[in-house]
């Protein structure tokens, strides 16, 4: 979970003043929050915008990075010339941490910096060992819409052109991203209530705060700056982690319960896997806009693998990829093939308990995990060597696994795989 900020100043005759670079400085701190493991600063400037932005970055929290010798200069930088200013504090999701790492990655013409995981659509980047860093070469070979109509995850992205020196903004349904535009500056940041706080603390309305549009590209011209929705990005149907799509097993709505072509069961059934009020716990996997309703579906998947739902008039996306338990409040079978029938389970939302994942734990209650559970693969207790080099399924932090013993598992899957095409 990345954070990313930035100020637009759409002034032509004036630099951003003290003021407001520690209001940026500020924006940066509270970005802390977001990503810890690396930092960075990097900006356009007014007369040079067909060259690529100044860049500093640390390793660390972007508290650091604004207290170094790095933060002189760019507060230097903002007030005698800058015309745009950016930060990202990084989470480490894809790749070790490292200041080669550190966002925004730079490829020719471009410069991106990106908030979410890319889980395909990335083409042969497998030798780049970030997401982030194959999606900004990517954007530089196809363009920006059709390299994120392509590609298969979480985004939300800052990017610089310095060829046809654009700025270019866009997210999709699982990365939030806000913004104020002013008369004189463009503020973004990831989260609402932070960017609330800093107008509050700048005597400007907090209530200006708005989405940036999801599934858009915005273009804004930094010698003109001001918001322009461009692009709408289209998805292909069998797009995955997009709002557009639909799980390969559909969702009976309730409505059609009655209509279903076998008996319907109750509660009361002893041939119910689950009791009505019984707790599941589950892993949201993604949401859509339900029919013509004004609420937003979620699924996702219990232990068990069923199938659960929950429905929301806001689309949450802080909810993605968590961990949660809630008691089931209705449910059917979705299908009967042989004599496993699966279920989908519909939960209340305000019943969910959310649980805390991996990202969530402090250093030392991951240390305190890793000391007392097992391999879930190969069941041997871990080891101090193996902190560097553990997989955490489903983001669970009872499910770690040491990194061979998943990369074994994935060999052998594959020669499996190769050997049943053979046959």
């Amino acid at each position: 979970m990345c954070g990313l900020y930035g100020m637009i100043n759409k002034m032509n005759t004036c630099d951003f003043n003290l003021l407001e670079v520690g209001h940026f400085f500020d924006m940066a701190i509270m970005t802390s929050l977001r990503g810890r493991d690396s930092s960075s600063i990097w900006g356009i400037e007014k007369k040079k915008l067909g060259v690529d932005p100044r860049i500093w970055k640390t390793m660390g929290d972007p508290f650091y990075l604004i207290n170094s010798k790095a933060g002189e200069n760019i507060e230097r930088f903002m007030k005698n010339g800058a015309r745009a200013v950016f930060g990202h504090g990084r989470k480490a999701t894809q790749g070790k941490v490292s200041l080669q790492n550190a966002h925004p990655f730079v490829y020719k013409n471009i410069t991106l910096m990106h908030n979410g995981t890319i889980h395909g659509g990335l083409e042969n980047k497998a030798e780049i060992e970030v997401d982030s860093h194959a999606l900004a070469i990517l954007v530089q070979e196809k363009g920006v819409k059709a390299a994120l109509e392509q590609v298969e995850g979480a985004f939300a992205i800052i990017a610089y052109d310095s060829n046809k020196k654009k700025i270019l903004v866009a997210r999709n349904y699982q990365r939030p991203l806000h913004y104020v535009e002013g008369t004189d500056i463009i503020f973004i940041m990831s989260d609402k209530k932070p960017l609330e706080y800093v107008m509050d603390r700048m005597g400007r309305v907090s209530t200006w705060v708005k989405d940036f549009e999801a599934m858009r590209v915005y273009e804004i011209d930094p010698d003109d700056p001001h918001l322009e929705k461009i692009t709408k990005i289209e998805y292909k149907s069998q797009g995955y982690w997009t709002n557009t799509y639909q799980p390969t097993s559909t969702v009976v709505d309730l409505t059609h319960v009655k209509q279903l072509p076998f008996k319907k069961k109750s509660f009361d059934d002893s041939t119910w896997k689950v009791k009505k009020g019984e707790m599941v716990k589950f892993h949201v996997e993604d949401s859509v806009k339900h029919g013509n309703s004004s609420n937003y579906k979620f699924w996702g998947l219990d232990e068990a693998g069923n199938q659960i739902t929950f429905f929301h008039n806001d689309p949450h996306p802080e909810w993605i990829d968590r961990l949660g338990r809630a008691p089931v409040v209705s449910a059917w079978p979705e299908k009967q093939e042989g004599e496993d029938t699966d279920l989908v389970y519909i939960i209340a939302p305000k019943d969910i308990e959310w649980l805390p994942t991996w990202d969530d734990l402090t250093e030392k209650e991951r240390n305190q995990i890793i000391a007392e559970c097992k391999c879930n693969i190969c069941e041997q207790l871990f080891v101090e060597d193996d902190i560097n080099s553990l997989v955490v399924i489903t983001r669970d932090p009872l499910q770690i696994v040491h990194g061979e013993c998943e990369y074994a598992v994935q060999a052998q899957e594959a020669v499996t795989a190769a050997s049943n095409i053979s046959v």
